[in-house]
């Protein structure tokens, strides 16, 4: 693929396992390092990445060549393989089943970089995100559970959202 281009934007979400706030702030510095490690060693190239007590995020541009599942179950394991076995957190870190994944273009990255590292609740501002927690909350994991309408009225409340700010 050696003609070929892309520029290939990904915004991953994920919880811990029950939305438990197993995310300590004392070594959460070293998870993000370990996620940007994993990045690497799976071809991406890591853009940002946050954490918060129940979740966490990644922005990172990849090749074609990847399998998204793939490579964000890849990430997911061994993260909390490296971070159970390098840091011994208090509590196991587990990650719930299902991701929230955004495809981005390149000029679209800079609102994302924004979202991950400038505000603290991530999750508000975000319309994929708010129908991942809205179907989370009913037991459901990840966007298995896809649900058009609910899609339908995230996508409208941060619309709303947005044009308030």
């Amino acid at each position: 693929m050696s003609h070929v281009f892309h520029q290939l934007y990904y915004h991953f979400a994920w919880a811990t396992h029950s939305r438990e706030p197993l995310i300590d702030r004392v070594w959460r510095p070293q998870l993000l390092e370990i996620i940007n490690e994993e990045v690497k060693t799976r071809g991406g190239w890591p853009i940002r990445h946050n954490a918060m007590p129940d979740h966490a995020h990644l922005l990172c541009r990849l090749p074609p060549t990847v399998l998204i599942a793939e490579f964000i179950g890849q990430v997911k394991g061994a993260t909390s393989f490296r971070v159970n076995k390098e840091i011994h957190p208090k509590f196991k870190l587990r990650w719930q089943e299902g991701y929230g994944a955004l495809t981005s273009a390149r000029t679209n990255s800079r609102r994302s970089h924004a979202t991950l590292i400038d505000r603290k609740n991530i999750i508000a501002a975000e319309p994929y995100l708010i129908c991942w927690r809205a179907l989370n909350a009913r037991k459901m994991i990840g966007l298995k559970a896809y649900n058009e309408s609910l899609l339908k009225e995230a996508w409208e409340n941060n619309r709303n959202f947005v044009s308030q700010a």
